[in-house]
């Protein structure tokens, strides 16, 4: 099975993420924000378990 780890960057975007919507959306909310990063991980798992899902390239 493929690996995805994620980097410091990415990592660090995903906590700016959610900070951002938490504090800062539409509608701020830290639950939304909560539910975002997890459909966002989610995504990624999914590519794991089936990495021909997605299209080549960097993350």
């Amino acid at each position: 099975m493929a690996s995805v780890e994620l980097s410091g960057d990415a990592q660090d975007d995903l906590a700016a993420i959610r900070r951002y919507i938490a504090e800062f959306g539409h509608s701020p909310n830290p639950d939304i924000a909560d539910r975002t990063v997890k459909r966002i991980l989610d995504a990624l798992r999914i590519l794991e378990a089936f990495p021909q899902a997605g299209k080549p390239g960097r993350v």
